[in-house]
């Protein structure tokens, strides 16, 4: 439920294409109307004699239970003509997990939890779906390494459903940074950092903010703080107006946030792989302490916490399978997905909302008993497929890996509507006769933004069984047409 998906494959002129979930359990943080403001905003007090409350912001240790209820409606916007199609959208959503947070620093946190609930119903233009975290994705990290408070399973790669149904608004981790950096009494008032106000609502970039927070009321042990405020920034490539208002109450003798409000509009911009949409997102979540005794503390502590600053990268990775069957692989998270249909999936990577590169990704009809293509066929089918676009053959490869899957390789360079492009094809088979094609379209100034990012997706294709129910993509020609990233 965070900014954005796994879900729905968006721009698509299948109005069914459109309705699909994964593009929308991110998409949760919302408003409009921008400020600007610098970070270094004094405490501001009203002069009401009073008693100060020590509540500094600081990361502290806790074991607790959290639960949170998501409510989003709005609109969905897509397509490309204008007044562009508004698609009714509505999510309800609850997570229930165990959390333990440990200080890394003092200005990072890390987080453990093992979720005993995390599911969400997506309903777009009445059509429902449901989103759901695997068994085996219960035990989650938030913020190890050097990845900030991204979360990621420890049992292997989630998929963008997953993530986006767990990437909520108001990240449960990341509350102490709501708190003021020195001690307040009733009626002070201080402004959100650039990183807390990021944290806050799962934005990749903010250019203007001005969200204050202010000590409202105190009741004995429990203190209550306002939130409110106006964001600038941006989420996939997306450029994005917020505006917040909430509270949160605060345990004095814990110095820890109990419970969290929030309601956030929020308009976004169309994309480069995810539609625009205009809603209203209510998060309220309920933080109660867990002794180290309970039963419940005994299974967030199964996640593997010897060394967060040293995990694999690749468990950062996301998973990807093809909704028709027949293949599957892991890609980062610079990858979304814009397209997931019998005849092609989709996927543009998007860094720092600059469209960088377009893979498209066709299982091929089964060869039976004839040979798989050898690299001339396949320069061959490029050629023709590119036609005038086509410049020269950059380089081709060939081998045979481990799991026996026959993989070839060729670059091709060439120019479209006066860009110049480079096209990556692979082509990988198995012993059992199963094949796909994968094509990666960049323009020659991002390949060192990509790097070896052609090599780590097809290495990771997995061609399964197809289903037998499964229609079988078009001819292997058609999966090598060129796209023009634009």
């Amino acid at each position: 439920m965070a900014a954005p998906q796994a879900g729905i494959r968006c721009l698509q002129t299948s109005r069914q294409q459109l309705l699909q979930r994964r593009r929308f359990l991110r998409y949760l943080a919302l408003g409009s109307g921008v400020w600007s403001l610098s970070q270094n905003q004094p405490v501001a007090g009203n002069g009401t004699a009073g008693a100060q409350h020590d509540i500094v912001r600081k990361p502290r240790p806790a074991l607790h239970n959290v639960a949170i209820q998501i409510s989003v409606s709005g609109y969905l916007r897509a397509g490309l003509s204008e007044p562009q199609q508004e698609l009714p959208l509505h999510v309800d959503g609850r997570l229930e997990y165990v959390e333990e947070l440990r200080p890394a620093s003092t200005t990072r946190t890390i987080a453990t939890r093992h979720y005993t609930h995390a599911a969400a119903e997506i309903e777009i233009a009445q059509q429902r779906t449901q989103s759901e975290l695997a068994a085996d994705h219960r035990q989650i990290i938030c913020g190890g390494g050097e990845h900030g408070d991204e979360l990621f399973a420890t049992q292997g790669p989630l998929t963008r459903d997953e993530l986006d149904l767990i990437d909520v608004p108001g990240n449960s981790a990341q509350w102490w940074r709501l708190l003021p950096t020195q001690p307040v009494k009733l009626g002070d008032a201080w402004f959100l950092s650039r990183a807390a106000v990021k944290t806050l609502l799962r934005l990749e970039a903010i250019s203007k903010w001005a969200v204050r927070c202010k000590l409202q009321k105190v009741a004995g042990k429990m203190l209550t703080i306002a939130i409110a405020g106006t964001v600038e920034g941006a989420a996939g490539g997306a450029a994005s107006q917020l505006r917040v208002d909430g509270t949160c109450q605060v345990d004095l003798t814990r110095k820890q946030i109990a419970e969290f409000k929030l309601t956030i509009w929020e308009e976004r911009q169309m994309g480069h792989a995810q539609p625009g949409f205009k809603i209203e997102a209510q998060v309220h979540a309920v933080a109660t302490p867990l002794a180290a005794s309970a039963p419940a503390a005994a299974a967030v502590r199964k996640t593997p916490t010897s060394d967060l600053n040293t995990l694999p990268d690749d468990l950062l990775l996301l998973s990807f399978q093809a909704s028709q069957g027949g293949f599957q692989l892991l890609h980062d998270r610079r990858w979304r997905v814009l397209t997931d249909n019998p005849e092609v999936s989709i996927l543009r990577c998007v860094q720092q909302g600059e469209l960088v590169a377009q893979a498209n990704i066709s299982r091929l009809p089964d060869r039976g008993d004839k040979p798989a293509w050898s690299p001339a066929q396949l320069e061959k089918k490029i050629r023709a497929s590119l036609g005038d676009k086509f410049t020269r053959i950059v380089d081709s490869t060939q081998r045979q890996d481990g799991r026996g899957y026959r993989i070839l390789r060729i670059r091709a360079a060439g120019a479209a509507e006066d860009v110049k492009l480079i096209w990556t094809y692979w082509y990988l088979a198995n012993r059992e006769g199963g094949q796909v094609s994968l094509v990666i379209t960049h323009e020659q100034k991002h390949a060192a933004m990509l790097a070896e990012t052609d090599q780590a997706l097809a290495d990771s294709v997995r061609i399964s069984t197809r289903s037998p129910a499964a229609p079988a993509r078009q001819a292997a020609v058609r999966a090598t047409r060129p796209t023009v990233v634009k």
